[in-house]
């Protein structure tokens, strides 16, 4: 763990750590990502702006179905992990 000079703690990742732990884990295929303009008529959707990191995530990773329970939402019809909401 390191300090930087504005106040932040920066923690090392230990990435491949974690990726050898949940390396068996279950999982289904991940739905592709969501163009820049899709989470944008998802925000006018909400409401409100997703935060930056939140937009890359679904920009550069999947349109949701992963994470923690039965993991992100997605942002757009047709890509909804079984037993996610439709809106």
């Amino acid at each position: 763990m390191g300090h930087v000079s504005d106040g932040t703690i920066a923690l090392k990742s230990h990435t491949d750590e974690v990726a050898a732990y949940y390396a068996h884990a279950p999982r289904g295929p991940l739905f592709p990502p969501v163009t820049p303009a899709e989470v944008e008529n998802a925000e006018r959707a909400i409401g409100r702006r997703l935060p930056e990191l939140l937009r890359r995530v679904y920009t550069e990773v999947a349109n949701g179905g992963f994470g923690p329970d039965r993991g992100l939402a997605s942002l757009t019809d047709g890509s909804r992990a079984p037993g996610h909401l439709t809106d």
